[in-house]
């Protein structure tokens, strides 16, 4: 080498004090999204019992955050490999057998809700080594890697934590009876802990626990096949979204047709050959069905809601390696979910070697398929979901027509009433060629519309005479409410599809218990089941609805540019709505 040459040093691929903070941004939709891979860990592991605590964290009295933290009884892991573990891409998981992906895992997970991260792990009860990652270490220059794991025991403090009931949430019974006692500390197995929680999705202990029941759905298969769950030592239920397993949480539906196997290419076909020398390999996805029990849907919208979460599983659930990865049909299809949708069950059955072409990221959030796959799956599946998506709706109209209706709501009886105090909104023609018009649009309105015990006649006889109706759509492109008209009839339309109607509509309806004698129906699988009485927030607030709309409909019936402007209004104000209610605790 010549005095000239100059030695020049290898750049890190990644600087640690600068990168660390766009890692805790790596795409989790939400805390429960992150504990999941701590879960997977746990599985992956060879686990048979997975602990997930969600730990309230008090400055005196006010409760200030939660801590994280997940007990397994897995194998465990020797140093080098927790070493590794902590290591952003440094897991083992590489061999496509498993519910793993490239080792981001552990490290991304914690570090997206906390900004310290404890691991200690064993093989042998009195071997127990520990592992840690701090954010604000490593911001501060303090740490540029992950340090070898030392011998340390796991504080007994922890321990006794762990011991008794966790919080206020569940309730203390439940709790006692599945509580860990300290004999019963595992042999071997890995506990996570995430502590300075800043990101967490909500603030009290509640919420954590409810929504835990998704863990059911995800690692059903896992659940069925031995695994047990717990979150603060409820023990969780394997939920089946086809409702055929008499194991998991509800189940009374039959099985629907044949299973349908698609071979799928694991790349993009139009890259073969002309001669066809180079054939692209296959993997084939195998996709069930089920057909839900008719008799379901005379139950009260709570029981199918609350207790079946029946509204939560529009869609199909992709399942790779037996984790359920997301609940859809537009990513897989292009169909867009609907309501009768939550009257069938499907799930497909997604290899590893085929995570390339289902799109099927490093921190597991969901599918994106190559538009070659979405094109395979639907030659394969839409016949099948066109046929089940009949059979619900002739079983909706039958048992619409053998039952009796005809009432407008309360909501609807007020609004019109309040309608005769006010000067009329806009100016409806008389002539007999739009009237007629009117009344067409009415009768096919009518058909779609029919409530519960309601014939399409019937439907039309009641919307003849309300002045307001309220009305819901599944729409999940679309803005939380709408309005529309025929003549003098006012229809305002709820979105359930929108953040809205989960956690404003919904929540305010359950606030009071319907009166029974006011009931009038909004139609299979609506909310308005059993009407609002005038003391319920859930009633004012679709009053508040209809006025909106009453207004709106005055001003675009001035002119094009007000038709305009509302629209846009409606559109900016509900995907704003859509962000806020998002991040609401």
């Amino acid at each position: 080498m010549s005095a000239q040459e100059t030695v020049r040093e290898t750049v890190p691929l990644f600087i640690a004090k600068t990168s660390i903070e766009s890692q805790r941004s790596s795409g989790y939709t939400g805390t429960h999204s992150a504990v999941n891979e701590f879960v997977d860990n746990s599985v992956e592991a060879g686990a048979t019992e997975v602990r997930v605590y969600y730990v309230p964290r008090r400055e005196g009295r006010k409760l200030e955050s939660h801590d994280i933290i997940v007990l397994d009884n897995g194998r465990g892991m020797d140093p080098d490999l927790l070493w590794q573990a902590l290591a952003f891409g440094g897991g083992n998981r590489f061999d496509r057998k498993g519910i793993g992906r490239f080792g981001y895992g552990l490290p991304n997970a914690a570090i997206s809700q906390g900004l310290h991260l404890d691991v200690y792990t064993w093989q042998d009860p009195n071997e127990v080594y520990k592992a840690e990652l701090d954010v604000e270490r490593i911001k501060n220059g303090d740490l540029d890697g992950i340090e070898f794991p030392e011998l340390e025991d796991i504080p007994e403090s922890i321990k006794r934590s762990l011991a008794k009931p966790i919080g206020t949430y569940p309730k203390g019974e439940e709790q006692d009876e599945n509580v860990l006692l300290a004999g019963d500390w595992p042999d071997h197995g890995t506990l996570v802990i995430v502590t300075q929680c800043d990101r967490l999705s909500f603030k009290q202990t509640r919420p954590f626990v409810e929504h835990s029941w998704e863990l059911g759905r995800i690692y059903r298969h896992k659940i069925l096949d031995g695994v047990r769950i717990y979150v603060n030592n409820r023990l969780i239920e394997a939920v089946d979204p086809l409702y055929l397993n008499p194991a998991a949480r509800h189940f009374g539906a039959a099985a629907w047709g044949d299973e349908i196997k698609v071979e799928i290419p694991l790349l993009d076909p139009t890259l073969e050959d002309d001669d066809g020398k180079k054939k692209i390999p296959t993997l084939p996805v195998v996709a069930r069905f089920s057909l839900l029990p008719e008799a379901w849907m005379k139950d009260d919208i709570k029981v199918n809601r609350n207790q079946r979460h029946l509204f939560y599983h529009h869609g199909m659930s992709i399942l790779r390696a037996d984790r359920e990865m997301e609940m859809t049909l537009t990513k897989i299809v292009g169909l867009k979910e609907t309501d009768s949708d939550a009257w069938w069950g499907g799930e497909l059955h997604v290899p590893p070697g085929l995570d390339e072409a289902f799109g099927i990221s490093n921190n597991k959030q969901g599918i994106h398929p190559k538009a070659y796959v979405k094109e395979y799956l639907g030659r394969a599946l839409k016949p099948a979901i066109s046929k089940l998506r009949q059979m619900v709706d002739q079983r909706r109209k039958e048992q619409r027509e053998a039952r009796q209706g005809g009432e407008p709501t309360f909501t609807e009886r007020r609004a019109a009433e309040a309608e005769k105090l006010l000067a009329a909104a806009y100016t409806i023609p008389s002539d007999p060629q739009y009237q007629a018009q009117v009344e067409q649009s009415l009768r096919e309105f009518a058909k779609r519309h029919c409530r519960t015990g309601e014939t399409p006649e019937m439907a039309y006889e009641r919307i003849k005479r309300s002045t307001y109706l309220l009305e819901f759509e599944h729409s999940p492109e679309g803005p939380f409410y709408r309005v529309d008209n025929f003549g003098r009839h006012v229809v305002t339309y709820i979105n359930t599809a929108h953040k809205f109607y989960d956690k404003i509509w919904v929540p305010l309806g359950n606030l009071t218990v319907p009166d029974a004698g006011e009931s009038g129906g909004a139609g299979e699988g609506d909310p308005l089941e059993n009407d609002a009485t005038a003391a319920s927030p859930q009633t004012a607030l679709a009053m508040l609805l209809m006025s909106i709309a009453r207004v709106e409909l005055s001003f675009r019936n001035r002119s094009e540019e007000a038709e305009d402007l509302f629209r846009t209004l409606r559109s900016d104000w509900s995907t704003t709505l859509r962000t806020f209610l998002n991040n609401l605790s």
